[in-house]
């Protein structure tokens, strides 16, 4: 989305964060867009805004009487509220009406204005703003300068251009390129969509190179050329993806954005936006003979030396869903790649571990004294002595191991009543790089970290990361997939300061809050030594997950201290997502 903003529009956004910081809050409200938008005194909006009797000291002074202060604890990334990611919608959309290209700021004080329930909106109504008017005057500003944009000049341009492309994938271009037009067939469909998405890039290359690509990366049948560099590269490994034709786009950005294309590039003037609308209307054309030109096999060969471990480690985190809606997103990432590890083929397969709520009993898993015992399909492990509720298996045990099953609470009674669906709490992820870690104990426990933050996302449930052994702990809300790539990116050479740790991981869990009202929890991802030396009080909602060293199982040092703990060693993995599941529920 962002990659549409203008600088102005950024800007904004980077005031917005800004404007919460000053008042110790952990999110971006529409109230800090608004402030974002009066800040950016450069942007037409905030001149309308000044014009009718909007100023900056005053709207602060608003917004502090309305949401009141904060605490100081403010991650480096601030992410965004529901509330504020639609008004972020509504200017795309509102972009989209009026045939624009890029979200200006005036984009985005329609977007406040249509979202309509914001603190923003209270705001500029306690300020006597009159926003119909304000918007009809947005609007009709808008609309002269699209109107002004178009001339014959610029169309006959865009006409020739893409006429060219469109040869080089056997169509033979309309007259008419504003002709309404039926769907194209499904091998055309989302070229245009993808020459436009590369033009937002900087990348120019011919449609026919884009076709041909998308096909390779899909592993379907192309140019016997092109077919020989897929088995003599590591484009293998891209095809071994096997993600869908929408996140190829950013796979085959990945191999085209070094590679130079001066006979391609379009004439200046021509926005992406024009380019995907023109070409949804050239490709319906006649069909014809291709004109392509020969693919750049050489240049392509050395595109693909870029993929490695270290690259497949980074797509396979980021995931096909987020490169489908922004492929972008690859290479923006790309220089955060010296900093992953090189996972094994194995690893990578952990990373798809799915938090399964299923419930997960053995001597890996503890309670601390009171904590709930598991219960699933009916059935719980208990001391009780109600002796018709107990499974009928059990009596067929020895007497010696009915009898110490009963005293350690383990013997299988049908439960009083099934347990309740599990619900997501707001987590914070407490996870350990220090140096006792490296190795076998973080390859799990960042797996374990990635596993549940990306659960989360999907469910739209708060999750904060923090990494100890450093300095000053690091923290960060994970928000969208770009932010989980930070799960592997950190390391510390210094010991924990686990009571320092603990305590702000607290004070984090104590403001996180969302709409579901449920008691956040602290998932702390370790080894079970941690804490041993350190004189640790209770910390409220903490639960962990203790890798165990090879060969050297103890009980980990915090144990009584967590609600719920797990212990795992690297012959347990495919047990993680059962554990996770009891961890997080």
């Amino acid at each position: 989305m962002f990659e549409r903003f203008t600088d102005k529009a950024i800007k904004v956004m980077m005031l917005a964060q800004e404007e919460a910081r000053r008042l110790g809050h952990n999110f971006v409200g529409t109230e800090q867009i608004l402030l974002g938008l009066i800040g950016e005194e450069k942007s037409i909006a905030s001149q309308i805004l000044t014009s009718v009797g909007v100023d900056l000291k005053d709207a602060r002074i608003e917004v502090e009487r309305i949401i009141g202060r904060g605490s100081d604890v403010v991650g480096v990334d601030i992410p965004f509220t529901h509330r504020a990611k639609r008004v972020l919608e509504l200017s795309v959309q509102q972009a989209d009406r009026l045939g624009a290209s890029d979200i200006t700021p005036e984009h985005l004080l329609l977007g406040l204005i249509r979202e309509g329930e914001g603190v923003a909106v209270q705001v500029l109504e306690i300020l006597g703003v009159d926003l119909s008017k304000v918007q009809t005057q947005i609007m009709q500003m808008l609309k002269n300068d699209n109107s002004q944009s178009q001339n014959p000049e610029q169309e006959k341009i865009i006409h020739n251009y893409i006429t060219r492309q469109a040869l080089t994938v056997g169509c033979q271009v309309q007259k008419d390129l504003s002709t309404k037009i039926s769907p194209l067939p499904s091998h055309l469909r989302l070229l245009p969509t993808s020459l436009a998405q590369m033009h937002r890039l900087g990348i120019y290359p011919p449609l026919s190179l884009i076709q041909d690509l998308l096909n390779l990366t899909g592993g379907q049948p192309v140019d016997n050329s092109l077919a020989q560099l897929a088995k003599e590269t590591a484009i293998s490994g891209l095809i071994a993806l096997n993600w869908s034709r929408p996140a190829r786009i950013g796979l085959v950005a990945l191999l085209l954005h070094k590679i130079p294309f001066p006979d391609w590039e379009p004439p200046s003037g021509i926005s992406p936006r024009e380019i995907n609308n023109a070409l949804q209307a050239a490709l319906k054309g006649e069909v014809i003979e291709p004109q392509a030109p020969p693919p750049p096999i050489s240049l392509l060969q050395e595109a693909a030396k870029l993929i490695d471990e270290q690259l497949l480690c980074l797509l396979t985190i980021i995931g096909e869903q987020a490169v489908a809606s922004e492929p972008a997103l690859p290479l923006r990432l790309l220089s955060r790649i010296p900093n992953l590890p090189a996972l094994s083929s194995l690893q990578r397969q952990l990373l798809g571990v799915r938090v399964c709520f299923s419930n997960h009993t053995g001597h890996s898993i503890g309670n601390a004294p009171g904590a709930e015992r598991g219960q699933v399909s009916g059935v719980e492990t208990s001391s009780r002595t109600d002796w018709i509720s107990l499974l009928p298996s059990q009596l067929a045990l020895p007497e010696q191991v009915l009898n110490y099953r009963y005293q350690r609470g383990e013997l299988l009674f049908r439960t009083r009543e099934l347990a309740e669906p599990p619900q997501m709490r707001p987590t914070v992820l407490l996870l350990d790089i220090s140096p006792p870690t490296f190795g076998a104990i973080e390859a799990i426990t960042r797996i374990s970290a990635f596993a549940v933050a990306n659960f989360l996302q999907q469910a739209d449930v708060p999750v904060v990361l923090i990494t100890t052994g450093e300095e000053q702990e690091q923290i960060l809300q994970l928000e969208n997939p770009e932010n989980l790539v930070e799960i592997w990116t950190h390391r510390a050479i210094s010991p924990v300061n686990e009571v320092r740790s603990l305590k702000l991981a607290n004070a984090i869990r104590t403001n996180l809050k969302d709409e579901s009202g449920l008691e956040p929890i602290i998932l702390l991802l370790t080894h079970p030594w941690f804490g041993a030396d350190a004189k640790i009080s209770p910390i409220p909602g903490l639960r962990g997950l203790f890798v165990q060293y090879p060969s050297m199982p103890v009980q980990p040092a915090v144990a009584n201290l967590c609600e719920r703990y797990s212990c795992i060693n690297m012959e347990q993995t495919t047990e993680l997502g059962q554990i996770l599941g009891y961890l997080m529920a």
